[in-house]
């Protein structure tokens, strides 16, 4: 059963709120590098330009087999960014995104005049990218998840240890008020 009265869990709230924070300023940060993989080159732009996956995170605290996690959730292609992995989309979603996002493309000598016909094969392109190949992998989300972490290190252990030798006083007292004989060897 999920105990939110512990410092355990009130730490874990701390963790979530920071996973969030820092997932969020990694998905943002237009200096992000990450390799492609067509070409294998490195580029560097932010995760979401359009802001809806940024918008859209949020934590949980809940139970696992082993006691409690955080973990972030957010509209449904986030991890698919995050990991790198295909996902169906289409060419008109895209059109509709190049169009909403006044996205303008270059070439060596300087912008493209955006035609339907350019927005339309460079759509085909994305939209086949996505579904065959994937997006390149981010790894925003573990990056924001071990940073987390890291800062409450301390704060979380110290509260584990005294969460559980407050619940092994609890069971003590139990025991004593029960009037039975206990050892410890």
């Amino acid at each position: 059963m999920l105990n939110k009265e512990g410092k355990t869990y009130e730490v874990l709230e701390q963790i979530g709120v920071d996973y969030v924070r820092f997932a969020k300023i990694k998905i943002n940060d237009r200096n992000r590098k990450r390799k492609s993989k067509i070409t294998g080159k490195m580029r560097k732009g932010c995760i979401d330009s359009s802001g809806k996956m940024r918008k859209s995170l949020n934590y949980e605290i809940d139970e696992t087999d082993g006691g409690l996690g955080v973990f972030i959730n957010g509209i449904d292609y986030t991890e698919d960014v995050d990991q790198g992995n295909k996902r169906k989309t289409s060419k008109q979603s895209i059109e509709r995104w190049m169009k909403t996002k006044r996205i303008r493309l270059t070439n060596e000598k300087g912008f493209i005049k955006m035609t339907p016909a350019v927005i339309a094969n460079f759509a085909n392109f994305v939209a086949w990218k996505v579904s065959t190949i994937g997006s390149d992998y981010t790894g925003f989300l573990e990056e924001a998840q071990n940073e987390a972490f890291r800062k409450y290190e301390n704060e979380l252990l110290d509260a584990i240890v005294f969460d559980t030798a407050q619940s092994i006083e609890s069971v003590l007292s139990q025991l004593k008020a029960l009037d039975i004989d206990f050892k410890f060897e």
